[in-house]
């Protein structure tokens, strides 16, 4: 499903201007929809493309025949985008405890819908200093966790991507347990980090004082750090710490 303004900003504004609603494509391709919006009404037509890396599905609009609110029509160009679809993300756990993030938006975010009953999660609340135990956790992007499994075991988390061009994650002074906002690998450069109207890379914010490095991920039995330039796997948490109030990390859509 999608909602036209949230995915296809750049087809034109007086077409998709106050549009309402969610709209289900399915079927061979092409495929058509009709359907009615405030002050607009018409046909929408459409060829499904390849699939592209992160679940979604390209789209590209082969017509638009549509009227205003006079009835005048309203021509659309053919613009190309993309369409979220369900994700299955694996994760591959260690026996006793795991760090872990949940980069997908959750149809239930409560762990009860996504977690084994009787496994322990906690979330570290860093502007409280102090761990919150399952019961108190709501699974949200950009948030890392401390999960233990009962054995070594395979895991799979199934939602919808993140589907926004950048994602920032507040963090307070002090030790924060983040995780990336995005299903696939996040590239070292591909993170800033933001205090008011400024910006700086990661190296940067380290150099200047914003940020103290390495990030520390867990392997299962032993931290291990994030090498400059390196990696953020979508699956893992993250140990990072803030030096400076105000500051938020802003991760770049990877796909």
């Amino acid at each position: 499903s999608f909602t036209p303004n949230a995915f296809f900003t750049q087809v034109a504004q007086n077409a998709f201007n106050n549009t309402a609603g969610t709209y289900d494509f399915a079927g061979a391709s092409p495929s058509t929809y009709s359907g009615s919006w405030p002050m607009l009404v018409g046909t929408f037509q459409w060829n499904l493309l390849q699939s592209p890396p992160g679940g979604e599905t390209a789209v590209s609009f082969t017509g638009v025949v549509a009227q205003d609110q006079d009835f005048n029509p309203i021509a659309v160009t053919p613009q190309d985008g993309t369409v979220q679809s369900s994700i299955s993300l694996p994760y591959s756990l260690s026996a006793g405890w795991n760090m872990i993030a949940v980069p997908l938006a959750l149809a239930n975010p409560s762990p009860e819908a996504v977690f084994p009953a009787g496994w322990p999660l906690f979330l570290w609340d860093a502007v409280q200093g102090s761990y919150r135990s399952r019961a108190q956790i709501t699974l949200a992007l950009g948030d890392g966790y401390w999960l233990k499994a009962p054995s070594a075991q395979p895991l799979t988390i199934s939602g919808q991507a993140n589907g926004q061009a950048n994602t920032e994650i507040l963090l307070s002074p002090g030790w924060n347990l983040i995780g990336t906002p995005y299903h696939q690998p996040m590239h070292w450069a591909s993170v800033s980090v933001r205090k008011g109207a400024e910006s700086k890379s990661l190296d940067e914010a380290m150099v200047n004082g914003w940020i103290k490095g390495p990030f520390y991920g867990w392997t299962g039995t032993s931290y291990q750090t994030v090498a400059v330039g390196g990696s953020f796997q979508p699956t893992s948490g993250y140990w990072i710490k803030d030096l400076l109030a105000g500051c938020s990390l802003v991760f770049g859509r990877p796909f």
